[in-house]
């Protein structure tokens, strides 16, 4: 294989290429080419380095331009197809056949054994145009969902089928959990089909979201009501009224988003926080039951949801802890609705919030603990959009 032309750094490619010139086995040199096998050596390097499960996305000229090529390289363990299966059928793809190699690599004066885990897939409909920002969103949105930093469910169809990264996926989730919890009457699946069918309407909301809140972006009343007026024009012209409704509210409840921390760094860790906080008007939303509080802030993660409701801008009120997963703003809302009542001569308006977890461990401590962390992402996250301007 020559790795000079790849690899800019001719003594760091001699190396590489002594390295593993014996360890690719006969199944694996017979599968694949030598210019994809620099690829893969590229990803054993990242994977032995950072001590991580690595994901690879290709799409071969030589293969059908229907086909996603996806490798994993795991380390000593072999991966469970029971696992994968799931991760990548939730991404709108179907998996046509699969082939794991093993080897064994000296790294660091260790011996380690190295699994490449194979696939071709192709998409569960549609046509798809492979390039860089595809192969980008993929790849961030596999490790994320492996490291169950992104919840494995069907909205990452919206990765693959709307062009989007799983950031902006994770936003739409929030949001359509949000809706759950005021009733509203469509399914998550049938939201999601709808955001899919329309997938430039659903960039456009992003790009809405974008412009309100992401500080790096200039935002001017005239540039909002320009996409305001773009998806408006998109909505009148669709057909079937579920699908107009189920759009119509994700603009309205973009609308009535006043703060967020989406786009805000964690001091600790240098990226974005592993949460979303949205704090809604909620008289601004249609069709939420009433009665209606000033302030509904729902928090989002993978391992949480919590939402806090505010009757004013001075109320009383506390957090709790519940397991009522499918309906715990209701809990929230009534407990207000009673606050207000034992507190009439105090503060008359009340505040309350709970949340909820969603991974249960049969360890009690463990249980306890993850409870205590979401608890605090749970305080973070109103936090995060709090301030003391009056």
């Amino acid at each position: 294989v020559s790795t000079q032309s790849t690899w800019v750094n001719k003594k760091e490619a001699d190396k590489l290429f002594k390295k593993y010139q014996d360890v690719l086995n006969v199944q694996y040199t017979t599968s694949f080419s030598p210019e994809q096998s620099i690829h893969d050596i590229n990803a054993i390097e990242e994977a032995l380095t950072k001590n991580k499960v690595v994901f690879k996305i290709y799409n071969s000229a030589k293969s059908s331009k229907s086909l996603i090529q996806l490798k994993i390289f795991s380390l000593e363990n072999e991966l469970h197809l029971s696992t994968i299966f799931p991760i990548i059928d939730n991404l709108g793809l179907f998996i046509i056949d699969v082939a794991t190699f093993e080897t064994r690599i000296n790294h660091s004066g260790a011996e380690v054994k190295v699994f490449i885990h194979y696939f071709r897939t192709k998409p569960k409909s549609g046509e798809f145009t492979f390039d860089n920002t595809l192969q980008l969103n993929l790849e961030e949105g596999l490790e994320k969902i492996w490291n169950n930093a992104v919840e494995n469910d069907v909205f990452n169809n919206l990765i693959f089928y709307t062009g989007i990264n799983y950031r902006e996926a994770n936003l739409l989730r929030a949001y359509a959990k949000y809706l759950k919890q005021i009733r509203f009457e469509f399914s998550i699946e049938y939201i999601l089909n709808t955001l899919v069918k329309n997938s430039i309407l659903t960039k456009s909301l992003i790009n809405l979201f974008r412009l309100r809140f992401n500080p790096d972006l200039k935002y001017t009343s005239s540039a909002e009501k320009e996409i305001s007026s773009e998806i408006k024009e998109m909505l009148s012209k669709i057909s079937v009224f579920v699908e107009d409704k189920i759009l119509s509210t994700f603009l309205c409840l973009i609308l009535a988003t006043k703060r967020t921390n989406f786009f805000l760094i964690d001091k600790t860790t240098g990226y974005y926080k592993n949460y979303i906080s949205l704090k809604m008007h909620s008289r601004e939303i249609e069709d939420m039951p009433l009665p209606k509080p000033e302030v509904d802030t729902f928090v989002y993660s993978s391992m949480f949801e919590a939402i806090h409701l505010r009757g004013a801008k001075i109320a009383r009120g506390g957090i709790r802890w519940t397991d009522r997963t499918e309906d715990f703003r209701k809990v929230v809302l009534d407990l207000m609705k009673a606050q207000m009542t034992k507190n009439s001569l105090i503060v008359p308006s009340g505040c309350k919030g709970a949340f909820v977890i969603k991974y249960h461990s049969s360890n009690d401590k463990d249980f306890l603990k993850l409870g205590i962390a979401c608890y605090k992402n749970f305080l973070r996250g109103i936090l995060d959009i709090t301030d003391n301007i009056v």
